[in-house]
């Protein structure tokens, strides 16, 4: 019962009882295959999307050397359609790749010069029908707070007509893209279509082949306050609604506009990219089996009173009183618990990898990449830590957690019930810590560096607000 009360929590001057958002997280990927593997079944998950908003899938991959088993889950059941084209889109990766394939290269090859147009046009036509609902989501800004942002950086970039002509090739493609989304929204005929992929194909080689490429992610740095800190990855997989993430509190972000007109290109480049790939050639030759799990909906009791009983947590309230409800698990919790099943049935290993469309929720990541993996280092088991890309912070009060205990008789000690008892307690240290975070925040006044500053800095060469991974690297903007 408790741990399912934290998520039925608010800011008690909040009069709308809004969601808690905790700060965002990143995972650390372990290891360059494994980050591979990853952007795959992120991949994969987010081609499924095909509303706007509340679907929300979930990948993880097994592969040996005569087989390829993909697990997807989905909030809710997974209709026939999409379970077709998934397939369908395999089958054509396939065709891809054999096409492509030539023994003994040293080399992957560029994908325009692996894979023919056709071929290219096939795929990308086929994923772009299938998320265009979701994709077309992403110009709902053009409005007038799109053109007022568009005109707030232009008059930032006064005086500077390099970076002020950059983004003016930036706006004029997005026009174009804008303008054939409209038009295949209009005629849903193939022409209409190729023109919006060829769009956006163009577009997406103009950011990341620009001669200027440096000066256009230096530049979306500077007029993105905020956003200097998140990689493409966490932009690409976040469906937070952009007005009410943007507008009403850091200001339109160009960045992540970008991102999310392009998420659905970059995710096909990336299966292209697997396709001809020398070390990962043969991954769509093998034969190819598909388990769709079945969604799970459970009766939980949430009591957020008692919760506030027992923990210190000034300025928070209860949404609610004692109660019964009834939610679906979360897909990547679905895929969680299938997996762990599949693992000690049949003693195989698969990628200890969970894809998803979006980034994970507090709860779903809290459970698969902290306190589930905390739980294994107390055990000896063949059991594995799951690689997953990061939580975007939002506490959703319909949250319920798996339910492991059908791991009992196999592993020889209470994993359910561990992994519950570590998840509150990651739950109650980082509400803590979210706690204090917003009372010295409204306590303190904001000493940030303003855009002329970051202006300033940028051409004198001491901008710092390139984007940088745990290693240090520069994350570019494509």
């Amino acid at each position: 019962m408790a741990l399912e009360s934290y998520f039925h929590l608010s800011n008690s001057n909040d009069t709308g009882n809004q969601l808690l958002t905790l700060p965002r997280e990143t995972s650390i990927i372990p290891s360059a295959s494994t980050r591979q593997v990853l952007e795959i079944a992120n991949a994969l998950a987010a081609i499924c999307v095909s509303k706007p908003r509340s679907e929300v899938f979930a990948v993880a991959i097994h592969l040996d050397s005569n087989s390829l088993v993909i697990f997807v889950a989905e909030n809710h059941d997974i209709p026939e359609t999409t379970k077709k084209y998934l397939e369908n889109v395999l089958s054509i990766l396939e065709e891809i790749s054999r096409e492509a394939f030539i023994p003994n290269r040293e080399q992957s090859p560029e994908i325009q010069e692996a894979v023919v147009e056709s071929f290219q046009e096939r795929l990308g036509m086929t994923i772009l029908r299938q998320t265009f609902e979701k994709f077309l989501a992403s110009f709902v800004q053009r409005d007038r707070t799109w053109y007022a942002r568009v005109a707030e950086i232009k008059e930032q970039l006064k005086g500077n007509a390099e970076l002020a002509a950059s983004f003016d090739d930036i706006i004029e493609a997005l026009d174009i893209v804008h303008d054939n989304a409209l038009a295949y929204y209009n005629d849903t005929k193939n022409e209409s279509l190729l023109d919006l992929y060829t769009a956006l194909t163009i577009f997406d080689d103009m950011i990341r082949t620009n001669k200027d490429k440096d000066i256009i992610t230096r530049m979306l740095a500077i007029v993105d306050p905020g956003d200097s800190n998140r990689s493409a990855m966490e932009v690409e997989e976040d469906d937070v609604d952009v007005n009410e993430d943007n507008t009403q509190r850091n200001g339109f972000s160009m960045t992540r506009f970008i991102y999310r007109v392009l998420s659905i290109v970059i995710h096909i480049r990336r299966l292209l990219r697997l396709a001809i790939s020398t070390t990962s050639s043969q991954f769509f030759f093998r034969k190819r089996y598909f388990y769709y799990c079945k969604s799970v909906e459970r009766s939980i009791i949430v009591d957020p009173q008692e919760i506030l009983k027992k923990n210190s947590f000034p300025n928070l309230k209860a949404v609610c009183n004692k109660k019964t409800t009834s939610s679906p698990l979360h897909a990547e919790l679905v895929v969680f618990e299938t997996l762990l099943r599949f693992v000690l049935e049949n003693r195989v290993q698969p990628y200890w990898v969970i894809g998803v469309s979006k980034l994970m929720c507090v709860g779903c990541h809290t459970v698969i990449a902290k306190a589930y993996p905390k739980v294994l280092q107390n055990h000896r088991t063949n059991l594995a830590p799951f690689t997953v890309q990061g939580c975007h912070g939002k506490m959703y009060r319909s949250w319920i957690a798996p339910d492991l205990s059908f791991t009992n008789s196999s592993l020889g000690f209470d994993l359910d019930s561990e992994v519950r008892t570590k998840t509150e307690d990651f739950i109650r240290s980082a509400l803590i810590d979210y706690i204090e975070q917003r009372r010295l925040s409204e306590s303190s006044v904001g000493t940030g560096i303003n855009r002329q500053q970051r202006l300033d800095n940028y051409e004198k060469g001491t901008s710092q607000e390139t984007s940088r991974n745990p290693d240090g690297h520069v994350i570019p903007f494509f």
